[in-house]
């Protein structure tokens, strides 16, 4: 795919993406006077335009990959579409939490919110930097190796852990208990791509067996 091509994608998937969120968000609250919900739509919109230009800019291939790719795996053909409902789910809950006024954590949520989307932030930078074979598809490449580097070095799948924070920010900052119960929804999906993954790059990748003896977390060190 040519650039102007790839380009003209990219901008259809953001403002598909933008859009998609909004309406859910926005019918589900039943109003568009939801200061939340604006600034939280306004602030995926700009994580998505930033981040597509510094991937562009930094690394334009493995944007590409990780953009167009086509899962082939049934296992992670039905977690993706197992995401994406979990997804939904949160957006529309947090919607309807607004609506019946069931938004009463503390403000000061906000504040651990924003902790969270940024270390969440970092080190989904730090993990693109250190892996140059990183994909949205399960799969390994020709003349990879087992990235031991940075993150890598602390958990074997750091790109979940960036995730699972971004989860947390996002129902942390629309401040109800039915929002956080989304996460729990979100942790087993996560699971089952993980231990499918390891499954494959056990498989495929060499030294990955030696690599999990020395990293023995995946997620969270201490924990699993």
């Amino acid at each position: 795919m040519n650039n102007k091509k790839f380009i003209l994608v990219l901008l259809g998937k953001i403002i598909s993406n933008i859009l998609g969120v909004a309406l859910i968000l926005f019918l589900s609250a039943g109003t568009m006077n939801y200061i939340e919900g604006v600034l939280f739509v306004v602030a995926i919109a700009v994580v998505s335009i930033v981040y597509s230009l510094l991937m562009l800019i930094k690394c334009p291939d493995l944007f590409k990959k990780r953009l167009l790719y086509k899962e082939n795996n049934p296992v992670q053909q039905i977690v993706i579409v197992l995401l994406l409902l979990v997804g939904i789910t949160m957006i529309v809950v947090a919607g309807l939490s607004f609506r019946f006024g069931l938004t009463f954590l503390p403000k000061h949520r906000f504040g651990f919110s924003a902790l969270f989307f940024v270390l969440a932030a970092i080190l989904y930078y730090r993990v693109i930097k250190a892996n140059a074979y990183l994909t949205s598809e399960i799969t390994t490449q020709e003349g990879q190796t087992v990235v031991e580097d940075g993150p890598y070095a602390i958990v074997r799948h750091p790109m979940y852990t960036a995730m699972l924070m971004f989860v947390l920010a996002t129902n942390l900052y629309f401040g109800s208990i039915l929002s956080l119960v989304c996460v729990l929804l979100f942790v087993p999906v996560l699971v089952l791509r993980i231990l499918n993954e390891e499954k494959v790059l056990c498989k495929e990748l060499s030294g990955y067996d030696e690599y999990k003896k020395k990293v023995k977390y995946r997620m969270i060190p201490f924990l699993w």
